[in-house]
């Protein structure tokens, strides 16, 4: 039933995200890519969401700031916690 309910999820969000008569073609492969990841069940469904949401998010031009401080700008004493997370599930979305 989870696998149900997540590729639904993951269907809403591309159609709500996008328009016809537009090309789509990279959000419709991230997509798929996510519908087999999901299918496969080799990574962890939660891993999964949010990899598909950063990555569909970034399309439009939103990310995660993870270099620097978006508050003050400032770039050492990093919590080098997060920076390693948010590497790791980049290199995985690869």
């Amino acid at each position: 039933l989870d696998l149900i309910y997540y590729a639904s999820y993951f269907c809403e969000l591309a159609s709500y995200l996008t328009r016809e008569n537009n090309d789509e073609l990279e959000i419709l492969k991230l997509l798929y890519q996510t519908l087999r990841a999901l299918e496969k069940k080799t990574i962890n469904i939660e891993l999964i969401r949010c990899i598909y949401e950063i990555k569909i998010l970034a399309f439009y031009g939103i990310g995660i700031e993870a270099s620097r401080c978006v508050k003050c700008g400032k770039t050492e004493n990093l919590m080098q916690k997060n920076v390693a997370l948010y590497a790791k599930i980049v290199s995985m979305a690869k």
